[in-house]
């Protein structure tokens, strides 16, 4: 086993041999398999001796293989790398977000990549939402490129360079020491408290000195727009970035 990277929330790991077996059925998932390029078994293993490709492996902390990346442009001479493939398969726990945000890290701080970009179908609207909270930014449209059956299809280009990581890293580290550094603000109202409590199934438990506890320990925070999501033991607490209100918090769905 050898890592390439990782967080309290999962580790990316170089992918086995053994391994392409879990990649191939993740692919062909019916989920995935709509939005995702269709490899064979020897096509992956193929990859992995690849010296411009890199095949790996996401595991949560509990050992369990919950995707897979594959990133292409190792030995490229413009120092651009795609991000060529992500699949989850355990949807809802932030594997997705974790992942994409460890990519970026070695990808720009330990790689010294200038551009990381990815194409993805015009009609896969969340993954563009989910690049776009990601940094990364629109740059054009190949219209009608893929041949899908008896129709076409288009890929949206987006992508992201060195200084708009380091803005965006220097901005997000400065928003998460905001939120930690006013724990003693965090409170709710008797609503959310009782939302709160229906959704964990928490009794006779302080609510707010819970999440308060859960967010010291938190796997992953992220900013987006008036509120801040707190990632954290499978539950996602939500925040206002302004009154410092708990508005709920709740299990991560399951997809």
């Amino acid at each position: 086993m050898r890592i390439l990277i990782e967080n309290d929330h999962i580790q990316i790991q170089y992918t086995e041999p053994q391994d392409i077996s879990f990649v191939v059925q993740a692919e062909t998932e019916q989920e995935n398999a709509q939005y995702i390029g269709q490899w064979s078994f020897e096509e992956h293993k193929n990859a992995l001796d690849d010296v411009d490709i890199l095949h790996l492996l996401i595991k949560n902390r509990a050992g369990e293989s919950v995707g897979y990346i594959i990133l292409k442009g190792m030995t490229n001479s413009n120092d651009s790398i795609e991000f060529m493939r992500i699949v989850i398969t355990e949807k809802g726990y932030g594997y997705g977000a974790s992942a994409l945000s460890l990519i970026k890290k070695w990808c720009f701080e330990a790689r010294h990549a200038h551009r990381l970009w990815l194409d993805v179908q015009e009609d896969n609207t969340r993954a563009q939402h989910v690049y776009k909270s990601q940094g990364f930014k629109r740059e054009g449209l190949l219209r009608e490129c893929m041949k899908v059956g008896d129709n076409y299809k288009s890929l949206v280009v987006m992508a992201m360079l060195a200084q708009e990581y380091k803005k965006e890293n220097t901005l997000k580290n400065q928003s998460t020491s905001d939120l930690l550094n006013k724990l003693d603000q965090i409170h709710t109202t008797t609503l959310g408290i009782e939302r709160i409590r229906r959704n964990l199934d928490l009794a006779d438990v302080d609510i707010v000195a819970w999440c308060k506890t859960k967010i010291k320990a938190a796997d992953h925070i992220v900013k987006q727009g008036k509120n801040w999501y707190i990632h954290t033991d499978h539950t996602i607490i939500t925040v206002n970035a302004s009154s410092f209100t708990i508005i709920t918090a709740h299990k991560a769905k399951k997809g």
